[in-house]
């Protein structure tokens, strides 16, 4: 069994978007500014899950496919 962490990135989604206003516009001018889709946000979570390349690597930071 491996243990690693990951950060997606500033992922596109609807976080944020409800409730106060301020803050729900707030985040719709940085989500179209900054965020990436929904499928690039799963790619480390996929890569992890996935590839060979990390089978056995275990307590490790990702942050877009690669130990940090």
């Amino acid at each position: 069994m491996t243990a690693n962490v990951l950060h997606p990135g500033l992922v596109a989604t609807s976080f944020g978007h409800e409730g106060n206003p301020v803050l729900t516009f707030g985040m719709g001018l940085i989500q179209r500014a900054f965020a990436i889709s929904p499928e690039e946000g799963a790619r480390t979570g996929v890569h992890l899950a996935s590839s060979p390349a990390v089978q056995g690597t275990t307590g490790r930071y990702f942050v877009r496919s690669r130990a940090v």
